[in-house]
């Protein structure tokens, strides 16, 4: 795998090719600076996506990621995600050929950054990502549950994040949805949030939906029965009235 140097040194540093592998600081320094302000563009051949995933992580934890941060931007200038801290974050699913990544650090404290690969996919590949991943759309696409159209698993936890251009909405269609019956959703369920920030809660368990702009979706399951089919969830853009 192609090894790229993640250096500071030139803005908006470009990185193409189908896949490779960006490390944060570059060898031999042990730790970023103070005051960096880093810009990377991804970029794989046309008609693929791109799959993120980090093998090492170690950026200045905070709560909101306010002081050191890596964040991931669509080409719109869209805020995908904003990672700081010492877990490693799920692997990333982007639905588009190219992604932004911008690193930020303030002048209290240095860390040993970050190890990342990034590879090229198929689009299918989305239909079984969100499930111990990130997943990332754009305009349209199409995703399910784990081992779909068989019973997903136990405790499971999906997340998608969805997003239509400026003075659109997404609309999600379900072409098929069964989850296990309870009255308040508390056991198994798909929530829709209102943002990526999961601040708000729009919508848990319905089968038919439409709201503006960016939305996240969540899927949780409990220690009880499992279905043997689950949500099939189609999501493409619809211009406001």
């Amino acid at each position: 795998m192609k090894s790229s140097v993640a250096s500071c040194n030139i803005q908006d540093g470009a990185l193409s090719g189908s896949e490779g592998k960006l490390v944060f600081p570059e060898f031999p320094k042990p730790f970023y600076q103070d005051n960096q302000l880093c810009i990377w563009t991804l970029s794989v051949p046309e008609g693929r996506h791109i799959v993120l995933n980090f093998s090492h992580f170690d950026v200045e934890p905070d709560a909101f990621c306010d002081y050191d941060s890596l964040s991931v931007i669509s080409m719109d200038d869209r805020l995908i995600g904003k990672l700081c801290g010492m877990d490693l974050p799920l692997p990333i699913f982007i639905g588009s050929n190219s992604v932004r990544l911008k690193f930020v650090s303030d002048n209290k404290e240095e860390r040993t950054g970050f190890s990342m690969t990034y590879r090229a996919i198929k689009p299918d590949s989305f239909l079984d990502s969100g499930c111990g991943s990130l997943a990332v759309l754009f305009e349209e696409g199409t995703v399910q549950s784990m081992h779909y159209p068989e019973a997903y698993n136990n405790l499971a936890e999906c997340q998608w994040i969805v997003h239509a251009p400026v003075n659109q909405v997404v609309k999600l269609a379900y072409e098929h949805f069964e989850l296990e019956d309870n009255e308040d959703c508390s056991y198994d369920s798909v929530t829709v949030y209102e943002n990526v920030g999961k601040e708000k809660e729009i919508d848990e368990g319905s089968s038919y939906c439409i709201w503006k702009n960016g939305r996240r979706s969540a899927f949780c399951s409990s220690k009880g029965l499992t279905r043997p089919s689950e949500p099939h969830v189609k999501a493409e853009e619809e211009s406001a009235d």
